[in-house]
């Protein structure tokens, strides 16, 4: 599945509790597979097609996106790398990066392909 499909299979709240307090847009590009606004309000979680992000993570290696919403890569690692990019207010992101496997679970954005 594209990311910029996901929001189409997805358009409901999901709550994230560890994202109690924050409020955001992030978007999660990836070149050749599109991107998805999540848009953060104290917690609650919401896919959409548009919006004007406080920060922007972009996955340059295909594939690298899909691994750090498993869980299974390290975002700060990766950014050291040069594996993802990160526009915007660094700080949220690494915040968001430790609740994105709980994100992409809810939100489908696991299988995001």
């Amino acid at each position: 599945m594209r990311l910029s499909r996901a929001y189409d299979d997805s358009m409901r709240h999901h709550r994230i509790p560890s994202l109690a307090g924050v409020h955001a847009c992030i978007e999660i590009s990836e070149p050749n597979k599109g991107h998805v606004f999540l848009n953060v309000a104290d917690g609650d979680v919401t896919l959409s097609r548009e919006g004007k992000p406080d920060c922007t993570i972009t996955g340059k290696v295909e594939g690298d996106l899909l691994r750090l919403v498993r869980g299974e890569l390290n975002l700060v690692t990766s950014l050291l790398q040069g594996r993802i990019a990160i526009e915007g207010d660094v700080m949220l992101a690494i915040q968001l990066a430790g609740s994105l496997p709980e994100v992409g679970g809810v939100a489908d954005l696991g299988d995001a392909r």
